[in-house]
């Protein structure tokens, strides 16, 4: 009686410590899952930050391109209006410099008019 009584306890700690180690391993594997589970929600934030750093870059750059298209618009429009006005003032100018007996002061205000049709060309591109 005494000696199956022995057995019996040490059947039932035997398995109180199976019981144990099983408990410590489902534990332990736990951890790791979590430990790999947070690792890759870690690297998707990353990949997810690097996207939008990446797409905020080309937004820039395509505003910035757009910006510069704009103002080389502007420029040529001003250096077409600039050229023909100043062709046909040319033109003009020719036609009433040949009709009138005054024409000397005509070509002086033709020079005079083209200077500061430059002038306004030049601040323009400047700008």
């Amino acid at each position: 009686m005494n000696l199956l009584f022995i057995i019996i306890i040490i059947i039932i700690i035997i398995i109180i410590i199976i019981i144990i180690i099983i408990i410590i391993i489902i534990i332990i594997i736990i951890i790791h899952i979590m430990h790999i589970i947070i690792i890759i929600i870690i690297i998707i934030i990353i990949i997810i930050i690097i996207i939008i750093i990446i797409i905020i870059i080309i937004i820039i750059i395509i505003i910035i391109i757009i910006i510069i298209i704009i103002i080389i618009i502007i420029v040529i429009i001003i250096i077409i209006i600039i050229t023909t006005t100043t062709i046909i003032i040319i033109i003009v100018s020719i036609i009433i410099i040949n009709l009138s007996p005054y024409h000397h002061q005509y070509v002086l205000l033709l020079h005079l008019l083209l200077q500061h049709l430059y002038f306004i060309a030049l601040s323009g591109l400047a700008w």
